[in-house]
């Protein structure tokens, strides 16, 4: 959550490339991002973001791109995917029961 916060504040973000962080921002000059553990690469990708004339591209990029990025991980838009998810698992779920011909009828599901 941290690198997407830097990025809607302006601030372009060198991060180890762990998780979905380098999902967020792929192939964009102002989410750079590293193997973890190693410090020399991330040295490396910091001073290049030290260059005046970097630093200048990749903030002009990041305020292009900030309306996208806010939208694209917007609670709604996140909740919707998320929702999406879960009904095509109840959807699919449902249709291998019926094929399995496991589906509980009415009243004789497991009490647990």
């Amino acid at each position: 959550m941290s690198v997407l916060e830097s990025l809607m504040c302006g601030c372009p973000v060198v991060a180890s490339a762990v998780g979905a962080i380098p999902e967020i921002a792929p192939g964009k000059p102002y989410l750079q991002c590293y193997p973890l553990d190693d410090i020399t690469e991330a040295a490396d990708r910091v001073e290049e973001f030290l260059r005046k004339d970097v630093s200048q591209h990749n903030r002009q990029r990041l305020a292009e791109d900030r309306l996208e990025l806010a939208e694209r991980y917007s609670p709604k838009t996140v909740g919707e995917r998320y929702l999406d998810i879960v009904k095509t698992m109840i959807q699919t779920h449902r249709s291998s029961a019926w094929r399995d011909g496991t589906r509980p009828t009415r009243g004789t599901e497991s009490s647990g």
